[in-house]
């Protein structure tokens, strides 16, 4: 501690995490170092379950990553104003890559007797296949198409689009 010009000691803090060259925090304790103290002891319990939840993120997301399979099929759900469905099938995977091609669909009208269908029912149609090979790095279970596409496992359900005329 220190004490300042009026006689009081006062308590200064710098914490610095890792090989950061700036501190995180640069505290002044003027009730003394037992506050000091409960502030650091509580930094270091937030640093610490900060790093375990990075390091249970990390397990999930490899654990997830093992999912993904030569042959299994994924979808994305994407689009403003207008949602778009579009298939994927995994031809190959090394440990955090993987190779997939474009699968074609087949849409069905969604038939509504009140009022027109908004949206199509559509699933993935395996005998059409894209020639284009692409790669993309494993995230979880899954990975990421574009900016604004995930390919995540398709359960075989049909998934819902928005309808032709509706912003197709």
């Amino acid at each position: 501690g220190f004490t300042d010009k009026n006689g009081n000691k006062t308590t200064y803090v710098v914490a610095f995490q890792a090989k950061r060259q700036k501190p995180d925090h640069n505290y002044r304790f003027p009730k003394g170092p037992k506050a000091a103290e409960r502030w650091v002891k509580e930094y270091f319990e937030g640093v610490q379950a900060h790093e375990q939840a990075k390091a249970d993120y990390k397990a999930r997301q490899e654990a997830e990553a093992d999912q993904v399979e030569v042959g299994g099929i994924y979808y994305t759900s994407w689009g403003y104003d207008q949602t778009n469905v579009d298939f994927y099938q995994v031809v190959e995977r090394t440990a955090k890559m993987v190779k997939y091609i474009a699968l074609g669909k087949s849409v069905y009208d969604t038939k509504c007797p009140t009022a027109l269908p908004t949206f199509d029912t559509c699933v993935a149609d395996p005998m059409i296949k894209g020639k284009e090979i692409y790669t993309a790095k494993i995230n979880g279970n899954g990975w990421r198409v574009s900016s604004f596409e995930y390919a995540m496992p398709w359960d075989g359900k049909p998934k819902h689009q928005t309808a032709w005329g509706f912003g197709h």
